[in-house]
């Protein structure tokens, strides 16, 4: 799933006890959708900050973009709702875009872009990074094992479950 796909998956699972409110229709690209504000509370939030060693999972409530045709998610946006006085950021906010990509003939809804903004605290420092995902490509390979008798000890008993049992006669 990786820390992308766990954004949206949060959302939805019955352990962030999510809010929802319906907002209205809108577009993400060519895409008809529908727009729903949330709200998850702090005790209930699984995103988790991390800055100067110190880690805070604040409650947070933003917007998701439902794709009216497929029911998919298109875009999350979200935002801190509180961060305490002695943990480093004064903000931290999200966005992340997804989109259909052809992978080998395949069509799969990934991540295409992602951004991510904090501010420091008792600063006027701020801090905004952008991801644009692209080139996406799929991997693959093939592997065999062989195995064989070995007469080799390396000097450990064998547990009595793991020795070998005899082949059936046939």
């Amino acid at each position: 799933m990786g820390e992308y796909g766990a954004v949206v998956w949060n959302l939805f699972i019955p352990h962030s006890r999510t809010e929802f409110s319906k907002e209205g229709p809108d577009t993400v690209g060519d895409r008809q959708t529908l727009v729903y504000k949330y709200k998850i509370e702090q005790e209930n939030s699984r995103w988790t900050l991390n800055m100067d060693g110190k880690k805070h999972s604040p409650g947070h409530h933003g917007k998701i973009w439902i794709d009216l045709e497929t029911g998919r998610a298109l875009r999350v946006e979200m935002e801190a709702t509180f961060l305490p006085y002695d943990f480093p950021m004064a903000t931290a906010g999200g966005r992340l875009e997804y989109k259909d990509v052809a992978i080998d003939g395949v069509s799969y809804l990934l991540p295409s872009t992602a951004e991510n903004t904090g501010c420091i605290r008792d600063s006027a420092v701020c801090s905004r990074i952008y991801v644009d995902f692209r080139d996406y490509q799929k991997f693959s390979s093939e592997s065999t094992l062989f195995t064989t008798d070995s007469d080799i000890d390396f000097g450990q008993q064998v547990p009595e479950e793991r020795q070998a049992q005899p082949e059936p006669q046939q």
